[in-house]
């Protein structure tokens, strides 16, 4: 697993859960549940630094928090609806 931050929000718009990586420019993937969501966001850090490899680019260091944030999961999130 990755070390790079990941931060997870419910799209109303989308009605998915939405991955972000801001620490890989445009990095983001998303979900019918959080844990789907992360394990997409995985996927897609893999190839985000695949492609940035084989372009020469600069891979950025990780923040080196595991842990998963949900800062917006509000009560209209089906995560969180009683």
């Amino acid at each position: 697993m990755h070390r790079y931050e990941l931060i997870v929000f419910w799209s109303a718009e989308d009605a998915v859960f939405v991955v972000r990586v801001p620490e890989l420019l445009g990095c983001m993937a998303h979900g019918s549940t959080p844990v789907e969501a992360v394990e997409s966001a995985q996927t897609a850090i893999d190839l985000w630094l695949e492609a940035a490899r084989a372009a020469g680019m600069a891979i950025p260091p990780a923040a080196g928090r595991p842990n998963v944030d949900f800062p917006e999961l509000t009560a209209g999130s089906p995560a969180t609806r009683s």
